[in-house]
């Protein structure tokens, strides 16, 4: 039974769940409050990941929230568990914030007028606070709905919708059933990965500490790999030069070592981020189309294979300034400002044929040609590495690494099965990937590790099973890909996707898995002095859980019972 008898616009409905969930919990000794939105895959520590921020929260006030969803977060630059960022934006989906802050901010929110994830994005910037994100989601978005073409906001989508009532064909929604916002996350979502570990260590949060991750950005970062010792870029050339690649699969030995060189930065133009120019750089790295999201001070901090790349997108920012200044006191460099460069130089790089826009690939990562008919994954693991779908969906296009690698005179953007990218034999045809099955009319690929065909040699990525995190040493990796969902699952617009059924499953197989996980949750809280170890405590029939449509369900950082 929901406990909101009438419909509402989103915002409003936010508003009125964010309202009951502080009046519910009021004087019940709560201090937090995480967010969740409905329709959403969640990792496995989700809540373990949460509950490690709360001691640097608490203690840090230019921290307004914490979220699970880095919007950057793409397969090709999502590799350590541990790395945390701060954020000068607010990604929502799965979000922590304290309660006091929450009960300060609710009543100047005018939720008639603007959307809560906008409106808070600009109240982050007038503060100058922060958000904390992961370098690997633990989040993303469960369907593929708004990448449908007749549910896409827009002049485009509304022009489609009116031809098919013209030729009297069904039309099951309006053009703006999806925002924007949504239709950047789901595309971001199937070519991302989230964490496949049970809990991961972030280590000692209090380094996300506003002085002190400005340092470690800067300069602490493990092997000189802050910002101060990175290489200005003068091309895009240049740039995609430095992902390696090599013809037939002959990379050097020393072209896979991870961090053994300087890091790079590329500075854009000052006006590079306006609309009519951030999409032609947004295309070439696969971000966000409709502006840079997930900086910090103007930076986004990005792997390019091996290397750690520092984008700018704000030429003003201090840390860009910070950093000449100390390469110029050190002689490091030529002392010169860095190359800025603008939307038009990626435009004229994409239209050059023979300079194909370079596809990353993850750090450590290497590239093989598995023998006739065998999968990524059987092929990966004879290796001793692990194929993670979204490494896949990620180099499926007719570029580098898929053509110059088989050196493909024929390359077909759609292929007839799930086992590409890779080299037909009887045709001598290359093929980037298969549509993805869950939005058949969108540009967005699938692709499967598991998936091999007879006559096909399957191109595959293999990455390290085990990583080495500066902070926690070697660890195993395990990554999860949303995009894989979507390529299994067939998504109607009609079906209802239940976010408390799915968490009810997710700590029902968590704690038969570890029947020791809520104990060492609670040692964990006691050991940092917090009064409670944050659980999600959820009711079917206490007025708590809501099931409506593009709603949100609040749940309490309570003790677990």
């Amino acid at each position: 039974m929901p406990i909101f008898q009438e419909a509402a616009v989103p915002n409003v409905h936010l508003n009125r769940s964010l309202h009951l969930a502080l009046t519910h919990f009021r004087g019940k000794g709560l201090r937090s409050l995480v967010v969740l939105e409905e329709g959403q895959i969640f990792s496995l520590d989700l809540l373990w990941f949460f509950v490690q921020l709360l001691p640097v929260i608490r203690r840090d006030s230019s921290i307004l929230c914490a979220s699970a969803w880095n919007e950057n977060g793409l397969a090709p630059y999502a590799a350590d568990l541990t790395v945390l960022l701060r954020s000068d934006g607010f990604s929502s989906t799965a979000w922590l914030m304290e309660m006091d802050v929450l009960k300060a901010l609710l009543p100047q929110w005018a939720k008639e007028r603007a959307s809560w994830r906008d409106w808070l994005l600009e109240q982050l910037r007038k503060s100058k606070k922060q958000c904390l994100v992961p370098e690997v989601s633990r989040v993303a978005s469960a369907t593929a709905d708004c990448l449908r073409p007749e549910l896409r906001p827009g002049p485009d989508a509304q022009a489609l919708v009116e031809a098919l009532r013209r030729q009297n064909a069904p039309v099951t929604a309006s053009p703006s059933t999806c925002s924007g916002d949504e239709v950047q996350l789901e595309r971001q979502s199937m070519r991302s990965v989230i964490s496949g570990q049970l809990r991961s260590f972030l280590g000692d949060v209090m380094r996300m500490e506003a002085s002190s991750f400005e340092d470690w950005f800067l300069w602490r970062w493990p092997g000189r790999q802050g910002m101060f010792y990175s290489q200005p870029l003068a091309s895009v050339a240049e740039l995609d030069a430095y992902l390696g690649y090599q013809p037939a699969f002959e990379e050097p030995e020393h072209a896979r070592q991870v961090l053994s060189h300087a890091p790079l930065r590329l500075v854009l133009a000052a006006k590079a981020t306006e609309r009519g120019s951030w999409p032609h750089i947004a295309q070439h790295f696969g971000l966000s189309t409709d502006r840079p999201k997930g900086s910090y001070q103007g930076v986004i901090r990005l792997w390019w294979r091996n290397r750690l790349l520092y984008l700018v997108v704000d030429p003003n920012s201090p840390l860009l300034w910070s950093t000449e200044r100390y390469q110029s006191s050190w002689r490091l460099g030529s002392g010169a400002p860095s190359p800025k460069l603008s939307g038009a130089h990626f435009a004229e790089h994409a239209k050059d044929p023979q300079l194909p826009a370079h596809r990353p690939i993850p750090p450590g990562a290497v590239l093989s040609a598995a023998p006739l008919g065998e999968s990524c994954s059987r092929h990966c693991e004879a290796q001793g590495h692990v194929c993670v779908d979204g490494d896949l969906i990620a180099v499926a296009a007719c570029a580098p690494p898929l053509t110059l690698s088989f050196g493909c005179n024929i390359c077909e953007e759609e292929a007839a099965s799930a086992a590409f990218p890779g080299l037909h034999r009887d045709t001598g045809r290359c093929g980037a990937g298969q549509k993805a099955p869950g939005a058949p009319q969108s540009s967005m690929m699938a692709a499967d590790c598991s998936a091999s065909a007879p006559r096909v040699r399957r191109f595959c990525v293999c990455r390290v099973a085990l990583v080495q995190s500066p902070l926690l040493g070697k660890t195993h990796l395990r990554l999860r890909s949303p995009g894989l969902h979507f390529a299994h699952e067939m998504k109607k617009s009609n079906v209802d996707v239940a976010s408390a059924d799915r968490l009810e499953a997710f700590r029902t197989a968590m704690i038969k898995a570890r029947p020791d996980a809520l104990a060492k949750l609670n040692l964990f809280a006691e050991q940092n002095s917090l009064p409670e170890a944050p659980m999600l405590e959820y009711s079917n029939g206490n007025g708590i859980e809501h099931k409506e449509q593009n709603g949100h369900k609040t749940f309490p950082c309570t003790k677990a019972t």
